[in-house]
């Protein structure tokens, strides 16, 4: 990921800028959840137990990524950079920096937590292959009953809820 930010020619973002935009757009997507409106800067930045500045900074940086968006004229016809050379149904660059560094963040963390309980996550919602599995097939694979790879399910995650909270 940091050599793909760092070799980036037309956008370069700094590695540790895209953990900062992760964190504000997860913060970010928790008020408006919470407040049912979209939260200002300085809500923000008191979740985050940063300055207002801070946080205008790193919204800057997630806007210079879309200024693919700038509108482009010619032959009558009103374009945007983007929509000539992005595939609509990828994701921007950012994002998918974003995504990578949170599966690796996940991917780190499952290596926290014993072999089964991750290997029990890695199913239930499908972080290995793509297809989530239905309590009662992973009880089979473990010979356990779906109850107890449920309780399992809940411990793991409380588990990593914990770490993640104590690393922020």
């Amino acid at each position: 990921m940091r050599g793909i930010t760092n070799t980036a020619k037309t956008i370069r973002i700094p590695s540790h800028m895209v953990e900062k935009i992760s964190k504000l757009k997860k913060f970010s997507e928790k008020l408006s959840n919470k407040l049912e409106r979209k939260p200002s800067l300085k809500e923000i930045a008191k979740e985050m137990d940063i300055t207002a500045h801070r946080v205008e900074l790193i919204e800057k940086a997630i806007k210079s990524t879309y200024l693919l968006d700038e509108d482009i004229a010619g032959a009558d016809i009103i374009w945007t950079l983007s929509n000539m050379l992005i595939d609509e149904r990828n994701k921007y660059p950012v994002e998918r920096m974003i995504d990578t560094y949170e599966k690796e963040k996940l991917k780190d963390l499952l290596q926290v937590i014993n072999k089964r309980e991750a290997d029990i996550l890695r199913m239930r919602y499908g972080l290995d292959n793509g297809e989530p599995m239905k309590l009662k097939d992973i009880g089979k694979r473990f010979n356990i009953s779906k109850e107890r790879v449920r309780q399992i399910e809940k411990a793991a995650l409380h588990k990593l809820n914990y770490i993640v909270k104590k690393e922020e």
